[in-house]
């Protein structure tokens, strides 16, 4: 099962679209904002754990601003979730780790190339220390 929060845009050259995604992620990213996209992902969560039982666990992958929206999430997760959930997130606008939250694993991807370790700079810690 999934918890998408898809794109405003229609197509390549919506730039509506794309001014509303922009938005959408500045909320998030610069305000730590919570949204109805993050309250949508705590429920999932939580209804995913309930789903795999007390011994199972969940696993979540992430990708860019979806990183930021689990981040924001996770502060609403009791340590006893985090602890049942593991965290893969790939080219993501925010370093989901361990040492903030007791999730069982936290896996971050990032290509060098990746536009957002211009803007991350916990991105670019992640990635330097391997």
């Amino acid at each position: 099962d999934y918890c998408h929060n898809p794109s405003s845009m229609t197509s390549e050259s919506d730039y509506l679209g794309f001014v509303k995604d922009g938005i959408q992620a500045s909320t998030h990213v610069m305000m730590g904002r919570l949204t109805p996209e993050v309250d949508s992902l705590v429920e999932h969560l939580r209804d995913a754990l309930k789903q795999v039982g007390r011994n199972g666990r969940v696993i979540h992958i992430a990708h860019s601003q979806g990183s930021v929206i689990t981040w924001l999430a996770a502060k609403r997760l009791k340590p006893e979730e985090c602890k049942r959930i593991e965290i893969i997130s790939f080219g993501g606008a925010a370093t989901i780790c361990t040492s903030e939250f007791p999730f069982a694993r936290c896996i971050n991807y990032y290509s060098v190339n990746d536009p957002i370790l211009n803007v991350v700079p916990s991105a670019v810690k992640a990635l330097k220390s391997g």
